[in-house]
């Protein structure tokens, strides 16, 4: 039996139990009663929708006979469902499974249907108790893509959160090579399990952007990209959650990792200094914004502060450096009271200052040699258009 986390079963149950659902529960078949009663009607003027009478000329020449094997395949499958939580381990995941089969054997039968949207998604659930995670994930994407509305939204994007947590948890205590196909462990993809978490992350995002685990999934996906080293990602992920969910509970932890993120993807002063500028920002907001939070965190922020103001100076310092070396003494010294003006509060300040003095007495434009020969040195003439212009009235008159 493949090593299971019990932490991450009972997670299951008690977010089933606190978004009120039950985990094994059956599937009232009014409403399957009730397509039957209007396909025996025949056509409406409806049907004539381009839209809609695809479907109505299919459900018309599969007649009745396929509609009741549906329900009777269902039936079977959903007995199995229920009969599956009284075996123990192995026994109970070959149960689950064949109701899994059941149930889109029932789908197969009547498509474009609410008994197909149930069937699709109570043989999700039924791999999802077999532990075959690949395989529950797939049939939970396809119900929310086939059926946007559907009234199982909540529960499936549970699920799907803690597929992809679990995952992520795989990964991060077994490891995963790039380059490794998985053939034997039925409870994570094939290969790049973290790139199927991820994915998963992004589609509850898409699929129902103001979901209640909207903002948790991409939390979850930001952090994720910050431990796998890509901060790129994950500053815009932090910054996507700062914009599109202000009343989110994870807003601090946004701002504070955000900051975080920017420094990490900083690359250097030959580089562009945007993310310095907008880590200083975010810090300022932290403090601005959550002063209690901020203040449990205020060693972080302090050293980020830091962090933020050594780069900052330090790109200027170069600057004026490169100045100095060509003898651009004038900008030089611009630089360098910019320098001891803006980051007093650095070591950049004091060196500046010396290094101010230093150059002094040196003349602010640099001294060119034989600078007359540019007066002789021939200059690019514009270039005249491959195609003239077509006078105008305003040129005929002027004329």
């Amino acid at each position: 039996m493949p090593y299971r986390p019990i932490c991450i079963l009972l997670g299951f149950l008690a977010l089933a139990a606190s978004s009120g659902c039950k985990l094994f529960t059956s599937v009232e078949p009014s409403s399957y009663e009730r397509e039957v009663s209007e396909l025996e009607e025949g056509f409406s003027v409806t049907d004539v929708d381009p839209r809609s009478i695809g479907s109505k000329l299919m459900a018309v020449a599969r007649g009745s006979q396929d509609t009741e094997d549906a329900k009777r395949a269902y039936a079977e499958a959903e007995t199995k469902f229920r009969s599956a939580t009284s075996f123990e381990a192995g026994k109970r995941r070959r149960t689950f499974r064949r109701a899994a089969s059941g149930f889109l054997k029932a789908a197969e039968k009547w498509p474009e249907s609410e008994l197909e949207q149930d069937a699709l998604f109570m043989a999700s659930e039924s791999y999802f108790f077999a532990d075959d995670y690949p395989e529950a994930n797939e049939l939970l994407e396809r119900v929310a893509d086939e059926y946007p509305n559907n009234r199982h939204t909540d529960i499936i994007n549970a699920r799907r959160f803690r597929i992809a947590q679990y995952w992520l948890e795989l990964v991060r205590i077994k490891g995963e090579s790039s380059f490794s196909v998985n053939v034997t462990d039925h409870q994570r993809p094939w290969r790049d399990t973290t790139g199927h978490a991820l994915r998963t992350f992004d589609k509850i995002r898409i699929d129902d952007p103001r979901g209640k685990l909207a903002d948790d999934a991409t939390m979850a996906a930001a952090n994720a990209y910050l431990a796998s080293e890509n901060y790129y990602l994950a500053d815009e992920y932090y910054e996507d959650l700062r914009s599109a969910f202000p009343n989110s509970e994870h807003q601090f932890m946004a701002h504070y990792l955000g900051v975080e993120a920017k420094l990490l993807s900083y690359r250097g002063a030959e580089y562009s200094g945007v993310a310095l500028d907008e880590a200083e920002e975010l810090v300022k907001q932290i403090w601005r914004q959550f002063p209690v939070d901020a203040d449990k965190y205020r060693e972080q922020l302090d050293k980020a502060w830091v962090e933020v103001r050594h780069k900052q100076a330090d790109r200027d310092w170069l600057t004026a450096k490169f100045y100095e070396r060509r003898k651009e003494f004038g900008a030089a010294k611009y630089q360098y009271a910019l320098i001891m003006k803006n980051y007093d509060d650095t070591q950049f300040s004091r060196e500046a200052n010396l290094a101010l003095a230093a150059i002094a007495d040196r003349p602010n434009v640099r001294d060119v040699p034989f600078a007359w020969i540019e007066n002789y040195v021939p200059t690019q003439k514009k270039a005249k258009p491959l195609v003239a212009r077509n006078p105008t009235a305003t040129d005929t008159i002027r004329r």
